[in-house]
């Protein structure tokens, strides 16, 4: 069993997060104070959490600009 994780997935300079769209699924549970503070108390073997956004593509994106975003 993991405890106390955190996940971080800061935005690409190029989105920007929809507030309140941050939610969870799966066995596991988490809250989010922000997107850069998502805190899962406890994941035991052969569980999951999904977590799930929106967010929006600023104007400032120029056009064909590959946006690649990856959690850890």
């Amino acid at each position: 069993t993991a405890f106390d994780l955190t996940v971080a997935d800061p935005l690409e300079p190029n989105l920007q997060l929809v507030p309140g769209s941050i939610s969870f699924s799966g066995v596991a549970s988490g809250t989010a104070a922000s997107f850069a503070d998502i805190q899962v108390p406890a994941l035991r073997p052969g569980e999951t959490l999904t977590v799930a956004y929106r967010a929006l593509v600023l104007d400032t994106a120029v056009l064909g600009t590959n946006i690649v975003n990856t959690a850890s």
